[in-house]
This record gives C-alpha cells, sequence and structure tokens, in this order.
C-alpha cells in the first residue's frame, strides 16, 4: 500500500560502498550536494531517497559517507539500507553485486511524492531543470537528454554554487535520441531510450500502476528501456524535457 504523499517529487537513488566506476565517493558527493542545493533554492518539496544496496558489513554505509549537517527547509533525506542477506536471495548474487532494477524498485515502493524520479548518484540537475519539476503532469513519462562530464571536475574541492558552471564548461558528449521515427509497421515510436535509466520521471500512478521495473537478474537486460515502452503502452505519453541533466564521466 503506497503511504500518503507529503513530497511533490520523491528522487530515487541507488548505489553501494564499493567505488565502483572509480571516485564514486566524489561522484556522489557532488551529485547529492549540489542537488540538495538547487532543489532548497527552487523551493521544492521533496525527497531523496538513497539506497544502499549491498553494501559489505565490514564498510560504512552511505549515510555515513553523505552527511547532511544543514537544516533543510524542503528536501528529506532517507537513507534504505538493503543488507548483503538479501541480495543473496537473488539467482546470481556472486556474478551480479547490484540489481539494479531490484534496488530502484526498493525505493520506488516506499517513495511518498507526488511525482517520482528513478535517476543515478552521479547525475547532476540544472537549476532550470529542478524548476521545472513545479510543471509536472499525470500520464507522462518524462525524459530528457544527458550531458556527460569529464570527470577532470572532480579534481577540485566542492563549491555547490560552482559546479553547475564547471559542468557547463566541461561537457564531452550528449545522449540524445539516436533513432527517431517508427518502428516498421507499426504505430509505435521509437522512444527516447539512450540511457533512460538516467532520469524517468512520472507520476506515482504510473510506477505503480506498472509495478515498477520488471526485475531481471542479468545485466545488459535494459528494463529501464523495457519500462519506457511499458510506460507508453499503457497510454502515458512520453515527454523529453529540453533543460540540461549532468552525468559525471567516469569509468
Amino acid at each position: 500500500k503506497h503511504e500518503s504523499c507529503f513530497a511533490m517529487i520523491s528522487i530515487v537513488q541507488y548505489s553501494r560502498n564499493d567505488d565502483h566506476g572509480s571516485n564514486l565517493l566524489k561522484r556522489m558527493q557532488f551529485s547529492y550536494y549540489t542537488n540538495i542545493y538547487l532543489l532548497e533554492k527552487a523551493q521544492i518539496k521533496s525527497e531523496i531517497i538513497m539506497v544502499d544496496y549491498n553494501t559489505s558489513k565490514n564498510k560504512n554505509n552511505l549515510y555515513r559517507l553523505l552527511p547532511v549537517n544543514e537544516n533543510l527547509k524542503f528536501v528529506t533525506i532517507r537513507h534504505i539500507i538493503v543488507p548483503p542477506d538479501i541480495h543473496k536471495t537473488f539467482k546470481d548474487y556472486k556474478k551480479l553485486p547490484m540489481n539494479n532494477m531490484a534496488a530502484r524498485n526498493i525505493g520506488i515502493r516506499r517513495a511518498k511524492g507526488e511525482y517520482i524520479l528513478s535517476t543515478g548518484v552521479d547525475i547532476i540537475f540544472s537549476y532550470e531543470l529542478v524548476k521545472q519539476f513545479n510543471n509536472l503532469l499525470p500520464n507522462r513519462l518524462y525524459r530528457i537528454n544527458r550531458y556527460d562530464v569529464n570527470r577532470c571536475i572532480l579534481n577540485e574541492e566542492i563549491v555547490v554554487k560552482e559546479i553547475l558552471d564547471k559542468c557547463e564548461k566541461n561537457i564531452i558528449d550528449i545522449h540524445f535520441n539516436t533513432n527517431p521515427g517508427k518502428f516498421e509497421n507499426t504505430k509505435v515510436p521509437s522512444l527516447h531510450t539512450n540511457n533512460c535509466g538516467d532520469f524517468q520521471l512520472a507520476h506515482k500512478n504510473v510506477w505503480f500502476g506498472l509495478n515498477g521495473y520488471p526485475e531481471i537478474d542479468l545485466m545488459g537486460t535494459h528494463s529501464d528501456t523495457i519500462f519506457s515502452y511499458m510506460s507508453y503502452l499503457s497510454g502515458n505519453k512520453e515527454i523529453v524535457l529540453d533543460e540540461k541533466l549532468f552525468h559525471i564521466d567516469h569509468l
């Protein structure tokens, strides 16, 4: 049963403390603290749900690595710890240290927002994007182009007011819809599924009506792409936002 809403938007992220992709902690810090700053600046009533999935028992959990000492007026922070014992219930758990879609669904099912955004821990919003959170509509799945940023920005100390400027000046790639049009002999459009798991935003009824992402114990199954088509074929229009979403490049 879904809890009553208190936030306009729930932002669901997931990770674990094992430095996957290199410089993980600093990538998370740049994302986490900048997004909190922007949400507070735009006065967006929101929650950030960090799903700490399968962090080893001999390592610090993420809530210890990402402390928030300031008093926040608009943003609520929630950490959900999924211990290794839970991960071991999945088939081939030794080969797959992170069940991405299960981790996302754990956060989505506990979200209290009217709208739910599934995203990554090295994603940085633009201020223009955050302001668009005030203009969301039901029966939509919102997508966006991803702007990759050179990891060199991690070489400097975190000053949240300067990070967006650094992102703008260090863009190395843009991920847009590379195959617009329709599938042959169908009315189904080619949706914007290029790195779609980094930004899929919809009303809670879309997520819960589709039971979240399909949970498949394999890498490369593109469950996020499958979800986009599930959403569209269920009657939800895909909307590609014009604002920028930054992603810190990594290994």
